[in-house]
Parts: structure tokens; sequence; C-alpha cells
């Protein structure tokens, strides 16, 4: 397990919720000491279980590597979540590639994830509704989404956001030498 140095008394505001939150888009690179609170917050949610497909948490070069690679590549729109200035969680919204002219109108929510330290404040709720604002901008019509059968709270969040559960696959993913489930998701943008 990572050991991750937060601020003790950011911790105290976040439990009082008396931070203050905000969501960010990302059109430009991260600065290094992001690059590195955004590597800090993914690591914590990797520890909790929350990791978007990592079981382990790798090591800083690769993450750092995959969050500056995310920023490159045009169709991934990468929103932040901050608590009091810190990176305290992301998602991504993922637009459909320039060869896939019948799935344009469709953008797929991943990488969704708050570190631990920062729950509680609605976040993850606030993420998804800013990565809904900027596709209906940007022209979609519906956003889809998959996650493991195992996050119970984020099954909850996407159901009270209004999107619906239209599909279960049960070999969704390998965890500990055993399948799990993973369930899909689909919301209209009107």
């Amino acid at each position: 397990m990572a050991t991750i140095n937060i601020d003790p008394e950011k911790i105290r505001r976040v439990q009082e919720k008396a931070a203050t939150v905000r969501i960010e888009r990302v059109e430009d690179r991260l600065s290094d000491i992001d690059l590195h609170d955004l590597c800090d917050a993914t690591t914590a949610a990797i520890d909790a279980g929350g990791g978007f497909g990592w079981l382990s948490v790798p090591d800083q070069e690769k993450l750092q590597r995959y969050w500056a690679g995310c920023l490159m590549i045009n169709e991934r729109k990468v929103l932040l979540a901050r608590v009091d200035g810190m990176i305290a969680g992301s998602t991504q919204l993922h637009l459909a590639p320039s060869n896939n002219e019948a799935q344009a109108a469709i953008g797929t929510l991943t990488v969704h994830f708050v570190a631990p330290w920062a729950r509680g404040l609605q976040l993850g709720s606030a993420l998804i509704h800013d990565a809904e604002q900027w596709a209906v901008a940007l022209g979609l019509k519906a956003l889809k989404t998959d996650l493991r059968a195992t996050q119970n709270h984020a099954a909850t969040m996407l159901e009270a956001l209004g999107y619906e559960r239209w599909g279960t696959l049960d070999r969704y993913a390998y965890v500990n030498n055993c399948w799990v489930q993973g369930h899909f998701y689909f919301k209209d943008l009107g």
C-alpha cells in the first residue's frame, strides 16, 4: 500500500464539510504539482479498491505517463475535482474516434474516481454533472458508462443521476482469481 501525505487540516475540513470544492475541465497540460496531486489521488483510489481497472498501484512514473498521455488525446476530455485546491478526483469523457461516425453522438464516461479522503462531498456526482454539461456543449446526445458490480456506491450514484442500467456481464473483470460482474449504463442527454 502506498503512503499518501495529506495535510491533517485538509482532512479535518473535508470531514466537517467546510472545504471548498470545484470541478475543472482540463484543456491543457497539468502543472507538475497538479500531476503529482492527481497521481496521489489516483493511488489512494486504487488502494481503496476504486482504481478504474487498476488492481494494484503502478509506480509514480507510470501513473504520470498515463495521465500525461490522456491529455494528449483529442477524444479524451479530463475533468478534475478539487478540494481546497488539491486534486481529489477525476473523470474522463471519451468521444468516439472520427472513423466511428455512427456513434459520434454518444460519449463514454470512464476513469471516474474520488480519493477516499475526499468522499462525502458529492464530488462524484459533481464530476458526472459537469461531464454531462460538457458533453451537451460538444453536441453529444447520450452518455454510456460501465463499472464492476462490486462498486455499489458508484452504481447507486449513477442511477440517482438518471443513468439506466441496461445490462450486466457475468465475466466483466477478473479480480483475485475470480470473475466479477459488470454493469452497463446509458443516459439520454435530451
